[in-house]
């Protein structure tokens, strides 16, 4: 399934810039917000699976206008920072674990009613999860330090008002799908965000 998901996304930023004869429009978009993330638990501990934090994004891209501009971004988000406490026979500890990824994907806005308009984005991403760990027995104290990466797939839908022809705000909800191992142990989950987001475009 993956795979195929794969193949259509690479025709997509192929056939995107044939799709458009128009010029290209440059754009660079930032968002802040929360995230909300559900984490997998390695060997049934670890991770909180509800958590929330702050998130931030930064992409910029290309895009063919029209009625429904189509185009290809890239960009960086931080996705928060998750912890939780528990304990095993002895010790209790303390996880915490902050995620990041990079993103490749399509987009489409649809402006019916200028100046509002509706959006739309989907594409891979890899994930970055740092992870540090706390485990306090009687007597002494033992940190640890990791990072695990994975790659995955993110998606997500908007909108939002053109002040004008430059610069729009809007709101923005994705979901991102994580796939990460560490030591063998699959680490899977997912963010979702909810951001207000600035763009210009040159």
């Amino acid at each position: 399934m993956f795979g195929k998901r794969a193949v259509a996304f690479l025709a997509a930023l192929i056939l995107a810039p044939a799709a458009y004869a128009a010029a290209p429009q440059y754009f660079v978009d930032v968002g802040a917000g929360s995230a909300q993330a559900r984490l997998g638990e390695p060997s049934g501990t670890g991770y909180r699976r509800d958590g929330n934090d702050v998130a931030s994004a930064i992409r910029v891209g290309v895009r063919w206008r029209g009625r429904v501009s189509l185009g290809i971004e890239t960009g960086l988000t931080y996705l928060g920072r998750f912890s939780d406490s528990y304990n095993l026979p002895g010790a209790s500890v303390h996880d915490q674990v902050r995620v990041s990824a990079g993103l490749l994907g399509v987009t489409a806005t649809y402006r019916a009613d200028a100046p509002w308009y509706i959006s739309a984005r989907a594409g891979l991403l890899h994930g970055w999860l740092d992870i540090s760990s706390q485990v306090k027995p009687p007597i002494y104290v033992v940190s640890g330090n990791g990072e695990t990466a994975g790659n995955g797939w993110y998606a997500g839908v908007g909108g939002g008002y053109d002040i004008n022809d430059r610069f729009s705000v809007g709101a923005h909800y994705d979901f991102h799908h994580l796939n990460a191992s560490r030591n063998g142990m699959r680490m899977d989950g997912h963010v979702g965000t909810l951001m207000l987001q600035l763009e210009y475009r040159y």
